[in-house]
């Protein structure tokens, strides 16, 4: 009205206008505020009238505060959903204030006992007790403050690099199995990828079986941090064998049973990937995260590489999961899946004692044969 009137400016209307609006927007957001409050204490009412018609819980047994220590009695834990135990008849005892790292292969039964030892998961034989009483009896807030579980992040023991010419491995396995001492290696694959040592220097010949190998020790578990701060740290390994390609027909690479960046160097440097996978369920949540780490190296770095094909191992024929996860495998990948499938076998498990490969050990054993 009073710009048609020509007693105030447009300009002049617009700004009261919004000079107006903000004066009264405290308002507005304390009468929105006001709806938001009633209808939490309406809520919080609610609540209370179906809290009130619950009954107590039972109570707890009343234990005193742990100052003795935490024992395993034979137990066997079965987790949920599935058919065979995991963990069978293990017995064990730690003091007050004791840290126990739980290490092993994928499927081994790591998160299992965690689980157990938490209270997360039942036993299905036998007892874990806390100052001597079981630790069901204890009130899960309670049983946090004196059993912490860390869950697995990071592999220790990173790395490998195998059996003709190059092992990553900080244990050393394929090392030794080669019939060279690991605590005698003097130069191998971390003074390769660190120190920028040549191939042709760090090798050695396998008395076993003639084969070139670049060996390892525990030295190699620097070699990852030695590496994150060096450029094109992912091409360490295939810039070293390129000088040596040529010498063999043949160059096997054995990876860590990790996803890092000893693992992505052996992506880098390869031509196509062979995957052992454990019939078990675990292995196949790693399998998923490997086929998408080979998938984004394709992408980026090494658009050659590809999958060779999948080898079920520790296979048992009388585990109704090995079986599920078997026929998975074959009716996901295909022909990728080898027809061979390596069985559950004491003697592959006994060859590595003796520093020989199962072929040396037992050739007539069911896991020598298959392999």
């Amino acid at each position: 009205y009073l710009v048609l009137h020509n007693e105030m400016t447009a300009g002049a209307m617009i700004a009261g206008s919004i000079m107006l609006g903000r004066a009264l927007a405290p308002v507005e957001l304390a009468v929105g505020q006001w709806a938001l409050i009633q209808r939490a204490q309406l809520g919080w009412q609610n609540l209370s009238a179906l809290l009130s018609e619950m009954s107590e819980p039972p109570a707890r047994l009343p234990l005193p505060k742990p100052a003795a220590k935490l024992t395993a009695e034979q137990i066997t834990v079965i987790p949920p959903g599935e058919a065979q135990a995991t963990l069978r008849m293990l017995s064990f005892e730690l003091r007050p204030g004791q840290a126990m790292g739980v290490i092993g292969p994928s499927g081994a039964g790591k998160s299992t006992l965690a689980k157990a030892l938490t209270g997360v998961w039942p036993t299905a034989g036998g007892k874990i007790r806390l100052d001597g009483a079981a630790i069901d009896q204890y009130d899960p807030d309670t049983l946090g403050d004196h059993i912490g579980y860390l869950p697995q992040k990071v592999t220790l023991f990173d790395g490998t690099i195998g059996e003709n010419i190059a092992r990553l491995d900080p244990q050393a396995n394929a090392t030794m199995g080669c019939g060279i001492e690991k605590h005698e290696v003097e130069k191998g694959i971390f003074e390769v990828l660190v120190d920028g040592m040549s191939v042709a220097d760090a090798r050695q010949q396998s008395p076993d079986n003639g084969c070139d190998v670049l060996p390892a020790n525990s030295d190699l578990t620097v070699a990852e941090v030695e590496l994150m701060s060096m450029d094109e740290r992912e091409q360490r390994l295939n810039q070293a064998l390129k000088t040596v390609r040529d010498d063999y027909d043949f160059i096997l690479i054995d990876c860590p049973p990790s996803l890092n960046i000893l693992t992505l160097n052996a992506f880098v440097a390869t031509d196509t990937v062979l995957v052992p996978v454990q019939c078990e369920y675990y292995a196949l949540e790693g399998l998923s995260a490997l086929l998408e780490t080979i998938e984004g190296v394709r992408e980026s770095v090494n658009p050659h590489i590809e999958i060779e094909g999948l080898l079920r191992t520790m296979y048992d024929g009388r585990n109704k999961l090995g079986i599920e996860v078997s026929a998975q495998l074959a009716e996901h990948f295909g022909d990728q899946v080898f027809r061979t499938v390596v069985p559950r076998n004491v003697r592959l498990a006994e060859a590595p004692s003796h520093g020989i490969s199962i072929l040396a050990y037992d050739k007539t054993s069911r896991g020598a044969l298959a392999y």
